[in-house]
Order: C-alpha cells, then sequence, then structure tokens
C-alpha cells in the first residue's frame, strides 16, 4: 500500500528520469536514474517503433557501464544503511531492475508497486476526503506577521501547514525570493497530501489564509474548498508595526528586483501609485514604498474579508 510505503523510515530512491522527477516526486526522495532524460527518449522510441525485446536490450546497452556509478551514489546517500525504498513511474522494470541488482550487491528494497502512478492517485485522493476537516485559517493584513505566529502555533505543539513554504512564495507579487525556485504545481499537490498524510485529521490544522494562487502553485480544488469554510482568525497589528515586518523581510532584497516585482502589479496599482513607488524605491525609502503598497494590498483584504460571515479577530 502506497500509505505503508511512505510511513516507512528508509531512504527513498525515484529512479526515473530527471525531468520526470523535477515535474513531480514523492516527498523527500532522491533522484537515482536510472536512464538520462535523452536515454529514457531513446528506449521509448525503440520500444513503440521495435517492440519490447529490442527496448530491453538498448537498455541494458545503456545501463551496464553505468552500473558501478549507481551502486556508488546509492551507497553514499545510504551512509551506512542497507535497506532502501524504491519506485519508478508504474512500479515495472525500471524499478524492478534496480531493485534487483541493489539486492544482488547486498541491500534490502522495498519497491512500490504501481510506482509513483500510484502516489499520485493516492495524493489526489486525500483532496477529496476532507470532510469535517478542521482547519483554522489565520489572517490578517499585509505584513502582520502571520507565518511567524504559524512557526510559534507549531512550535507549541499545534497542527500546521504552512502553504508558503510548500510552495517557496510569500504569496504577494512580491512573495518569489530571488534565487530560488518554486515547485511544480504536481510537486506542490504532492508536498501538501504528504503533509495531510502526517497529521491527524480529526484535530485542528492551522493554515494562513491565502488566494487560490501562491505564485505558480495552485491550492487544489477539494483543500481550497475546505479553506473557505473554515473559520477564520484575523491578526490585528498596527501599520507600523505591519511596515516594520515588512521591510525586516524585503529589505535585503536588489532594488532591481522590487521594481520588477512592482511593474507586475502596474496595472492594479494605477499610474501614480506606481510612481510613487519606483521614486521611493530609487530613493532608497524603502518605508515610503511599502507604505504605499500597503495602500493597494489593504484594499484588496478589506475586500476579501467582507465576503466572510465566520471571522474572529485578535491583537498580536
Amino acid at each position: 500500500m502506497v500509505a505503508d510505503f511512505l510511513a516507512s523510515p528508509e531512504l527513498c530512491f525515484d529512479v526515473r528520469s530527471p525531468i520526470e522527477y523535477n515535474q513531480g516526486h514523492i516527498p523527500g526522495a532522491i533522484n537515482l536514474p536510472l536512464f538520462t532524460d535523452s536515454e529514457r527518449a531513446e528506449v521509448g522510441t525503440a520500444y513503440k517503433k521495435e517492440g519490447q525485446s529490442v527496448a530491453i536490450e538498448l537498455g541494458v546497452k545503456i545501463v551496464g557501464p553505468k552500473l558501478t556509478d549507481l551502486l556508488g551514489q546509492a551507497k553514499m546517500h545510504l551512509q551506512g544503511n542497507n535497506s532502501a525504498r524504491i519506485y519508478c513511474f508504474r512500479g515495472g522494470m525500471r524499478s524492478a531492475f534496480v531493485s534487483w541488482f541493489l539486492n544482488f550487491t547486498g541491500l534490502k528494497t522495498t519497491t512500490l508497486k504501481g510506482g509513483y502512478k500510484a502516489f499520485r492517485r493516492f495524493a489526489l485522493g486525500k483532496f477529496q476526503t476532507l470532510q469535517g476537516i478542521q482547519l483554522l485559517l489565520l489572517g490578517g493584513f499585509t505584513g502582520a506577521g502571520k507565518t511567524k505566529i504559524l512557526q510559534e502555533l507549531r512550535e507549541n505543539g499545534q497542527q500546521v501547514i504552512d502553504l508558503e513554504k510548500l510552495a517557496c512564495h510569500r504569496g504577494s507579487s512580491f512573495g518569489l525570493i530571488p534565487g530560488q525556485k518554486q515547485p511544480s504545481c504536481e510537486q506542490f499537490e504532492n508536498e501538501l497530501a504528504f503533509q495531510l498524510e502526517k497529521l491527524d485529521l480529526s484535530k485542528p490544522i492551522w493554515v494562513e489564509d491565502e488566494s487560490r494562487l501562491i505564485g505558480s502553485c495552485t491550492i487544489p480544488d477539494g483543500f481550497f474548498s475546505a479553506m473557505k469554510e473554515a473559520h477564520l482568525v484575523v491578526i490585528e497589528c498596527t501599520f507600523d508595526e505591519r511596515v516594520k515586518h515588512i521591510k525586516e523581510l524585503y529589505g535585503s532584497y536588489p532594488v532591481e528586483y522590487l521594481l520588477l516585482c512592482s511593474e507586475k502589479i502596474a496595472k492594479r496599482l494605477g499610474s501614480e501609485r506606481l510612481k510613487m513607488v519606483r521614486m521611493a524605491l530609487l530613493e532608497n525609502d524603502l518605508e515610503r514604498a511599502i507604505g504605499t503598497l500597503l495602500q493597494y494590498y489593504d484594499a484588496t483584504y478589506q475586500h476579501a474579508l467582507t465576503t466572510r460571515q465566520n471571522a474572529s479577530k485578535i491583537i498580536s
């Protein structure tokens, strides 16, 4: 079963090609590819045009010279442990071969029946069984310190899902951290499903109030529906405190990057407000830029709050 495979503490190897792995993988799995992307395509073409036997012969020819390196990489990651979990796309020949080879060298392996495809069905199914889930949404105007409060809640034993951390994005037009890359939408779903699998769904779970999109990542339908039905706890914080929090987060960002982010919401800011933001940034007056931007973000969030009936307020 997928749940048993996920619950195992053993290191997990994804033996698919890098492009498959990057599109989506089981959280925590290490890519140990049997084929490169081009080699996988070559074997696939041979299978379609010349049949399974020819494709297998080609695969053996490609893999043979790489076995010593494959074993070395596996042992490097295992760091002295002698057992591992393995999966490929359908639980077929790639995972079967790597499992046989590692077993032959003295290691112990467990393969996932149905492979990554089975895991994806399992992951997507998690979002269809959320009736009655006790979500608590933590909301508040931009800069209220919601992420920090979520961290404190977790440290105090509360169940927390940090959607922005899973998406590698802080949720606004300025949310992508310079130098970082967001996961694919598929991988974001995998990470969220994996978090749900580890939590007790009969007990409250804290989540930050988010829009459907977190950067380029989309919150799955079932989970977002549960968020819309959840009780909202709104953090109240003074304007000056919010400006301070935001400056602490974005103060080290390059001005050029902040200018580019401002351009993304030019139409919504309006020409005059955009001009004010640009001038403040170019004059290295981040507090003035933040104050101007908050006029836009506050109005947007205030409008969203008017549609919520089940909300309460606390002061941070």
